[in-house]
């Protein structure tokens, strides 16, 4: 597994792997109280999928509510297991990755 993050995240990486994983998960629960991913909307790939999620909490700290834009992230499985994550800061960049075209549909959640 490996993660692809935005370019302002604290900590883009590399995470790979599961301790990656693990450590990419963390950044987000050691910094925010009430933290939760909110997907919105998926569209299928050939072996990605698409997903438009924005990420919720409130900063530990701080008690500063968080509610990130929406932004796009690209798993890509093979043999029933997600193997790449990749995130992008528009729909349209995500859905080029794949190689479908910008006015592709979503489906909701």
């Amino acid at each position: 597994m490996e993660w692809i993050v935005l370019d302002d995240f604290p900590d883009t990486g590399p995470f790979r792997g599961r301790d990656g994983t693990l450590r990419f998960w963390k950044t987000w629960s050691d910094s925010f109280a009430d933290f939760y991913a909110q997907a919105d909307a998926y569209v299928e790939a050939g072996d990605s999928v698409i997903v438009m999620t924005r990420m919720v909490g409130r900063g530990k700290d701080s008690g500063v509510a968080v509610d990130t834009p929406v932004f796009a992230m690209v798993s890509t499985v093979r043999d029933r297991a997600v193997v790449r994550m990749e995130m992008f800061e528009t729909k349209e960049a995500a859905l080029g990755a794949v190689g479908l075209p910008s006015d592709t549909p979503f489906e909701s959640f």
